[in-house]
């Protein structure tokens, strides 16, 4: 939470603004996702890629992809647990139809199969949602 109100909380009067790019869903020693990436080409859907680095330190194959997304405008979070494994290198998450035109903030990270083990999340950046 002190992070978060140090780094992340900005104020410019009279509004808070948030440094989307500095926000942290997750923090752990996994290895995180290497060359991520989200567009947005499906209506109401976003489609991830990464590059697979199974193997590096304590990455699994089969550890799960997390993807938190959040609508400013709406103030709505959507989150899945497991988007896809680590070694799949793609994966698709539907978000409400109620998204559809909107700019979305999107962040990444992977965890162990049995959720023991996180890595730092990746901000992706945003996205205009199809």
């Amino acid at each position: 939470m002190s992070y978060h109100m140090k780094e992340v909380v900005q104020y410019a009067d009279p509004e808070y603004t948030f440094a989307y790019n500095k926000v942290q869903v997750s923090k752990g020693y996994l290895p995180g996702i290497e060359g991520g990436s989200v567009a947005s080409s499906i209506a109401n859907t976003l489609t991830f890629s990464w590059t697979d680095n199974s193997g590096q330190g304590e990455a699994q194959a089969t550890d799960a992809l997390v993807v938190a997304v959040y609508e400013p405008l709406s103030k709505q979070w959507v989150y899945s647990l497991s988007i896809a494994n680590r070694n799949t290198t793609t994966g698709t998450l539907v978000l409400p139809p109620t998204f559809s035109g909107t700019t979305v903030e999107v962040w990444v990270l992977f965890a162990s199969v049995d959720e023991k083990k996180y890595a730092t999340s990746t901000y992706l950046g945003n996205v205009l949602v199809s």
